[in-house]
């Protein structure tokens, strides 16, 4: 079971926990909060009965999927709450822009939109809606790792590419524009 907790500026007081997910293995990799002080999370589920609240992906695929969810500032709602991916999928990072808008990064081995394999990129709406979501690294062996978005609602992620044949992998960042297309891809070294 996942959990999140907020606590006050000091640390010295809870002023909410919760657990996260259903029956399953529940898992919460990453979490920002937005402008109002809402929580945004992602991870992972392997729950059928997780719970979901205005989602853009309801349907669960009897596999480990990725999810999202908001909660309200007070940590006593569900703003949103949904599954993200059709075949094992897991979400690794998540960033909100100004206007609540939460934008999720991490791998799978496909899509509602696309049944590709590799890095994703995803982006809800302040009330959960998707406004896209795509492969922007295709191959099995791509993973995103972290993102941050800037004003003009470009995602920047970062991730890994493991080259199986060698058993090494190297790092890449690349730029997804605001209509989710993207923009540009830089491979940075290797390493063992």
């Amino acid at each position: 079971m996942g959990f999140v907790a907020k606590f006050d500026p000091t640390g010295s007081t809870l002023q909410y926990a919760t657990y996260i997910g259903g029956t399953g293995s529940n898992q919460v990799n990453a979490i920002a909060v937005d402008g109002t002080g809402a929580l945004v999370a992602t991870g992972q589920t392997d729950s059928p009965n997780f719970p979901i609240v205005n989602a853009a992906q309801s349907t669960f695929r009897e596999t480990t999927l990725a999810f999202v969810l908001k909660l309200n500032s007070a940590g006593d709602n569900l703003v949103y709450s949904t599954y993200l991916g059709a075949s094992w999928t897991t979400g690794n990072a998540i960033a909100v822009d100004p206007s609540g808008g939460a934008y999720v990064t991490g791998n799978t081995e496909g899509l509602e939109s696309s049944a590709l394999q590799g890095a994703f990129v995803t982006k809800l709406t302040s009330i959960g809606t998707e406004s896209y979501s795509s492969v922007v690294m295709a191959g099995q062996s791509n993973i995103g790792r972290g993102i941050t978005v800037d004003s003009q609602g470009a995602a920047y992620v970062c991730g890994q590419n493991y080259i199986l044949s060698s058993g090494s992998s190297r790092g890449f960042v690349l730029k997804v524009s605001a209509d989710g297309s993207v923009f540009s891809v830089r491979s940075c070294g290797s390493w063992l």
